[in-house]
């Protein structure tokens, strides 16, 4: 089956510095689907068996991805997309 995005991040969150944030993705599908992140930066994060940690960026396994002391660096267009 195809992948398909059955929780997404709101289309706008707003953040006091030094607060962290949580991006909601998550999808399904068979195999299971990979859950990519495309940040401002235009750089990519993808989902592994582990949650992992880069730079103040925390992704889970499942999609969601945590922004953890959030700065004005952090703010812009995050993008994410599913495929399997």
């Amino acid at each position: 089956y195809p992948p398909r995005i059955t929780s997404e991040p709101a289309p706008v969150i707003y953040a006091r510095p030094g607060n962290s944030v949580k991006l909601n993705c998550m999808a399904i599908g068979i195999p299971k689907a990979e859950i990519t992140w495309e940040l401002p930066d235009k750089s990519h994060l993808t989902t592994g068996a582990q949650s992992r940690l880069y730079g103040n960026k925390f992704l889970h396994p499942q999609g969601s991805l945590v922004i953890q002391q959030s700065t004005q660096r952090d703010a812009g267009f995050y993008k994410c997309t599913a495929k399997n």
